[in-house]
């Protein structure tokens, strides 16, 4: 009894610790590397991004900044960003990796992603190109 005790306390230590724990994502010379401590790594290479976002998104009633990746194949890709992260910084990484980084004025709902027409530069989804 104690120790099927102990195995369920174990058990529940165990997955409590891996939802709290945060994944992290390491951008490198060919791709970005999402590692979420748990699971194998999701890797993105450069050659399969077509564009990426930055923006902010609401989560309940908080806004939380991320990162938006747009596959070629069509597939989006959500990623928060830290708030220690510098928007600028990110973008700049992975401009000089050859990555389009267009940065969203308006703020993200899941509504709103799933709303969207599919053409990263329309004007009703407030993105728009850096530098414009």
């Amino acid at each position: 009894m104690i120790a099927a005790g102990g195995i369920v306390i174990l058990c529940l230590i165990v997955l409590v610790g891996s939802y709290l724990m945060p994944f992290t994502v390491k951008i490198t010379d060919e791709e970005i590397v999402v590692d979420d401590l748990g699971d194998t790594p999701t890797v993105y290479r450069f050659k399969t991004i077509d564009h990426c976002e930055t923006g902010n998104m609401l989560v309940g009633s908080e806004t939380y900044s991320v990162l938006v990746i747009e596959l070629k194949n069509g597939d989006r890709e959500i990623i928060g960003v830290a708030p220690a992260v510098s928007k600028e910084v990110l973008r700049q990484t992975l401009g000089q990796r050859g990555v389009n980084v267009l940065t969203r004025s308006d703020t993200l709902s899941e509504r709103a992603l799933e709303d969207e027409n599919g053409d990263p530069y329309s004007h009703s989804t407030g993105i728009r190109k850096e530098g414009k």
